[in-house]
């Protein structure tokens, strides 16, 4: 029985999905990203979280909404993102830059799931970065600066 329960196991933990909490410097900003990494949907996504973040936001601060809200569904190998501030801003609420926090949810057969997790950004806080740029922008520098030529030949 115990290489038949074994192998039940296997196959669960094959297809189940997988959701994970991090928070990801994207230059000088920081956002929360909740990401299913397993092969199947994610049902009842909560996240818990010590100690509590605050996005400011006009001046106010709020909640972390995927701290503070449930997501019903995550399908398989997606992610959620969410701007939380900058390292200062997260640093005047919490001076240690330390989270630790609960992950708990449901595949489709309703077996729960709960991945305890522990975030520390102490070694991102100083790190050099590279601005990442969209295509978008480039092709808007490169009319801008087309722009600008063809003003110069003009005159």
């Amino acid at each position: 029985y115990k290489a038949v329960d074994t192998m039940r196991a296997q196959i669960v933990a094959s297809v189940r999905p997988y959701v994970c909490l991090d928070f990801v410097p994207e230059g000088p900003v920081i956002e929360a990203v909740l990401r299913n990494t397993g092969v199947s949907a994610a049902h009842g996504v909560t996240v818990s979280l010590t100690p509590h973040v605050n996005i400011n936001l006009r001046g106010a601060p709020q909640g972390s909404s995927l701290m503070t809200q449930s997501v019903s569904l995550m399908p398989p190998r997606k992610e959620i993102r969410e701007f939380l501030g900058n390292f200062a801003e997260l640093e005047a609420d919490n001076a240690s830059l330390r989270w630790t926090g609960e992950v708990a949810y449901f595949d489709s057969a309703r077996r729960e799931f709960r991945e305890a997790f522990t975030l520390d950004l102490r070694s991102r806080k100083n790190m050099p970065y590279i601005g990442r740029a969209t295509i978008e922008d480039e092709l808007q520098k490169m009319n801008k600066n087309i722009s600008n030529f063809l003003q110069s030949l003009m005159k």
